[in-house]
């Protein structure tokens, strides 16, 4: 694909969309032990205790995914306590990429063979040497547009894609993704969404 040898793409689904310099994918080859996972902490949810007084942060533990309705692995990242609904707790689910608030109450123990049964499947990625454009309303400035990340969104979110990995940081895949053929980091900069 344009400039990049074709034994160098990976196939991907992309999990979650914050913006085209933050989002998550899942690399097709970890789908069967993604299933796996899923079908483990399914059976482990129903069972398990809830985690109780016992949870602090970065506990590993089972919790309902909003976006899948499935019961995913997650850490927890930080605690709320609400007023009127009680205690939350932001949980990052490992194997979609995303985080969302959860009632303490609703959070499960993960079993051992659970939490080992595979790394965190998604890996968060950015596209490379890419930021906000000047048609996109904001001047270029740091944030992206809403047109922007609904253009990206529309191109990438669910869908099989796939990845040149251009460069890796600590926590970071830096990449170019192609979406049917075409590089989702040359459609925003053609349509002025995003710049060099």
């Amino acid at each position: 694909m344009f400039g990049h040898d074709p034994k160098d793409l990976m196939e991907a689904k992309v999990t979650f969309v914050l913006s085209p310099s933050d989002f998550y994918l899942r690399f097709r080859r970890d789908e069967g032990a993604y299933a796996e996972v899923q079908v483990k902490a399914a059976a482990a949810f129903e069972s398990a205790p809830e985690v109780g007084g016992e949870v602090g942060l970065g506990s590993l533990c089972l919790a309902r995914c909003p976006e899948t309705g499935r019961p995913s692995r997650a850490r927890v990242a930080e605690f709320y306590d609400e007023p009127i609904l009680g205690p939350h707790a932001r949980v990052a689910f490992l194997d979609v990429g995303h985080s969302r608030w959860v009632r303490q109450d609703l959070l499960r123990e993960a079993p051992r063979e659970v939490i080992i049964a595979a790394p965190p499947l998604a890996e968060n990625a950015a596209l490379f040497g890419l930021r906000p454009g000047l048609s996109d309303g904001r001047g270029g400035g740091p944030d992206w547009g809403h047109s922007a990340v609904s253009l990206f969104h529309e191109m990438v979110m669910g869908k099989s894609c796939l990845v040149a990995l251009m460069e890796r940081k600590v926590d970071l895949m830096l990449v170019d993704l192609f979406a049917r053929d075409v590089s989702v980091r040359d459609m925003l900069l053609l349509t002025g969404k995003g710049a060099i």
